[in-house]
């Protein structure tokens, strides 16, 4: 072996050991400062100092428990949802003869034919009823052919089966 490379490999075995020392010193002054802040955190608890403000989050704490406690013992009132009304649904005969009847009235006193369709069919059960016999008062009145939407269509659609059972 070289004279220089024996040097180096003992410089290097040199700086490592230091390191190493200097690693264990740090660790060790950090280990000393942690064990005085801990003596000092127990001298401060014995005095006292720190406990008056334990002591009143500790309350605190208590205050808002009974009050949770409190609210989970009151008594529940569970109520039925409210369940929709169904549908009513009018027969065709009687939807066209609504748009007739709407029609006529409408010649007669020169109100809306939709005011006499709503006192028909009142409330929110009969939407599906005044739908339908408003397309088949917009059928009616207008002149189409019976195969086109929109028109005679409805008429057709809601109105001929009954026509042809009768």
């Amino acid at each position: 072996m070289a004279p220089n490379s024996l040097y180096r490999n003992t410089a290097r075995a040199e700086s490592k050991e230091a390191r190493e020392v200097a690693r264990r010193a740090e660790a060790d002054r950090e280990n000393i400062k942690q064990r005085a802040k801990t003596a000092a955190l127990l001298e401060t608890l014995e005095k006292g100092k720190e406990y008056d403000g334990l002591a009143a989050e500790v309350r605190t704490m208590n205050s808002l428990l009974g009050e949770i406690k409190a609210f989970a013992s009151r008594p529940v009132e569970l109520k039925q949802p409210a369940v929709p009304k169904t549908a009513k649904y009018a027969k065709p005969n009687s939807t066209l003869a609504t748009a007739i009847a709407a029609k006529v009235k409408q010649r007669l006193d020169h109100t809306s034919p939709e005011d006499f369709i709503n006192s028909v069919f009142k409330g929110p059960e009969n939407r599906l009823n005044r739908d339908r016999v408003s397309r088949a008062l917009k059928a009616m009145t207008n002149p189409a052919t019976t195969t086109r939407v929109g028109f005679g269509h409805e008429l057709t659609s809601t109105a001929l089966g009954e026509w042809f059972s009768v």
